[in-house]
């Protein structure tokens, strides 16, 4: 399959149908971030427009990175709750059931 990425065009083999949806959706938001990028900085050095794609998308997945990270923890956090929550309310269980 071809992408066209800004003024290149850059051929790629996708695995399957869902590759290459996500190389499709990849390819459209590279696209709308160096329209996004020409118009607010006037920029015509697509080479820089790159670089300014790339770290907007890791600084992005960074992010998303420390959120999930941060939900991870909240998630095992819980799990532990429920855990002694449970133990709790089947030892209670057990006592009233023992008189």
């Amino acid at each position: 399959m071809e992408l066209n990425l800004g003024k290149k065009i850059l051929s790629i083999k996708a695995r399957d149908e869902n590759h290459s949806l996500l190389f499709r959706q990849a390819e459209s938001r590279i696209n709308q971030k160096m329209e996004y990028y020409k118009k607010k900085y006037h920029i015509n050095d697509e080479s820089t427009f790159y670089l300014m794609i790339c770290l907007d998308f890791v600084t992005d997945l960074i992010k998303s990175e420390n959120d999930l990270k941060k939900y991870q923890n909240h998630l095992e956090i819980l799990s532990l709750e429920l855990q002694q929550a449970l133990s709790l309310n089947l030892d209670n269980k057990n006592l009233t059931e023992s008189f």
